[in-house]
Order: structure tokens, then C-alpha cells, then sequence
């Protein structure tokens, strides 16, 4: 993730949220459950099997990226318009929150700004703080 801020910053391309809604995530599960791909499914050359996070297009504007981590959803790249495509694409399966800029993901918080893109982990650090009284 911090590759993806440091090349979206780099490149001062905005840097836009999704959240898909799955109440399904949030059920209680009495056994573990181990999924295996589907008979017949093979893995492209050069694909990692397990890590499926950071997904890539060229675009007329450049290069658009997407970094998805469970409901979570990071999209950079040159055009704002090109970005909105992406969120306006139907959504028959899920219910997709569009938050606009990045705020909040995996415990960073990141503001960008004209200058720069920071990131700060000041409520994960409370958070800890807080586990010893």
C-alpha cells in the first residue's frame, strides 16, 4: 500500500475510496472454512496465486491502479474522469459506498494535499495507548 501512495503522489494523481457493503463478512462461523480454487482454474504465468491486491490498466490518461484489500478499494490515476467511470460501472452485486478521497485504510490515515500525500497512524497509536489502562 505504501508503494501505491508513494507512485499515485509521485505522479500527483488523486488518490479516491470505494467501500463495498458485505454484512456477509461480519457473521459468526462455528469451524474454520478452507476454500481451494475451482477444478480446472489455472493461474497465469507471472501471477501470484495468494496475493491478489494491486490491479493495474492502461488507460488513454496513463496508467490506472486499483489496491483492494477485502471491502476496501483504493483507485489512482491521472483522470478524475476516468476515475468516476470506475465508480459509476453497475453495481448489481454489491452495494458500493463511494467515500472521494482517501481518508482511513488498514489503520493509516491519509490526507493529500497540494504538497504532498500524508499518512499518519495516530488512532491505531491511541488505540495502543489506551489497551494499558
Amino acid at each position: 500500500m505504501r508503494l501505491f501512495l508513494a507512485k499515485a503522489t509521485e505522479h500527483n494523481w488523486p488518490i479516491q475510496q470505494l467501500d463495498i457493503n458485505n454484512a456477509f463478512l461480519h457473521g459468526h462461523l462455528d469451524e474454520d472454512v478452507y476454500m481451494n480454487p475451482p477444478e480446472g482454474y489455472n493461474v497465469p504465468p507471472g501471477m501470484s496465486a495468494h496475493d491478489h491486491r494491486l490491479f493495474t490498466k492502461h488507460t488513454l490518461a496513463g496508467l490506472m491502479a486499483l489496491l483492494v484489500y477485502v471491502d476496501d478499494i483504493l483507485i489512482s490515476e491521472p483522470s478524475l474522469s476516468d476515475i468516476q467511470h470506475v465508480k459509476d460501472c453497475p453495481n448489481d452485486l454489491f452495494t458500493i459506498n463511494d467515500i472521494g478521497d482517501a481518508r482511513y485504510l488498514l489503520g493509516l490515515e491519509i490526507a493529500c494535499t497540494a504538497t504532498g500525500t500524508f499518512v499518519a497512524q495516530t488512532k491505531y497509536c491511541n488505540v495502543l495507548i489506551h489497551i494499558e489502562d
